[in-house]
């Protein structure tokens, strides 16, 4: 989550199976808008949203990629980061991505 002030780093956050699959089928209609407008369709993808937590609206970067070490390692990581960071920058500015 993006601005969204929190006393910990890292929060676990236990949903019930109800708000997964709700939250699940929010990111696969963004996926499908995606490539409804031509974007292909990979087996990873970076979704950007709004979600509502603690009654405010929270800018939410959601990662979809396999369950497999080398899409999670800390390398992948610092790159996902400089990737999103880079996006939200030109997003500001108004530019397209290079």
């Amino acid at each position: 989550h993006l601005d969204l002030t929190r006393t910990t780093d890292v929060v676990v956050e236990s949903i019930g199976r109800g708000d997964l699959i709700g939250r699940l089928q929010r990111i696969y209609s963004l996926l499908v808008d995606d490539v409804e407008e031509g974007v292909s369709f990979r087996r990873v993808a970076r979704v950007f949203d709004v979600w509502d937590i603690e009654g405010r609206r929270v800018p939410t970067v959601v990662f979809v990629k396999p369950d497999q070490a080398r899409y999670w390692s800390r390398s992948t990581a610092l790159r996902d980061a400089d990737e999103v960071s880079g996006e939200i920058v030109q997003r500001m500015l108004g530019t397209e991505p290079a």
